[in-house]
């Protein structure tokens, strides 16, 4: 979620920008993404709901997230990627730009994701941030080791200090 545009703001993607510039947190949250296999949109809904009091359906909010990952997110993420690496003979001014629109692309459906995730019902019970992203995290994970344990403890603590 690097470069994250303040356009089409609601109060999860409020909670979303704020949260992530927080130092350490993009670098988290990219650990929990490609080492340990977490939908960050996932994590920061948990987030966002444990700090406004509200319970969700940990089963529902990770088959929505790695629903829309697998559609669309990933897709994008692998052109942006991919651009980074123009064959010969494409204009590098040229290939910069098609990936700063895919970048932001790939952010607008980061932003769907977290709003199709705060439109799931109210449900379950209130739990405080680190027991949310726990369970997140063990439903998708079904184990959670001690490095992701500690990683899901700084996330937690982190949204509880904004």
């Amino acid at each position: 979620m690097s470069g994250l545009s303040d356009e089409n703001t609601s109060g999860i993607w409020d909670f979303a920008l704020a949260f992530y510039r927080q130092p350490g947190v993009e670098s988290d949250c990219l650990t929990a993404q490609d080492v340990f296999g977490l939908e960050v949109t996932a994590l920061i809904f948990a987030l966002y709901r444990a700090g406004q009091g509200l319970g969700f359906d940990a089963n529902a909010a990770a088959e929505l997230a790695r629903a829309m990952s697998l559609c669309v997110v990933e897709p994008l993420r692998g052109a942006r990627v991919a651009l980074k690496a123009l064959p010969f003979g494409v204009d590098e001014q040229e290939g910069a730009l098609l990936r700063q629109k895919v970048k932001a692309v790939e952010l607008e459906a980061e932003r769907l994701t977290l709003m199709a995730l705060d439109n799931l019902p109210v449900t379950g019970n209130i739990l405080d941030a680190e027991a949310s992203v726990s369970a997140l995290a063990s439903i998708s994970l079904g184990q959670i080791n001690p490095s992701l344990a500690t990683l899901l403890k700084r996330l937690a603590q982190r949204a509880q200090n904004m």
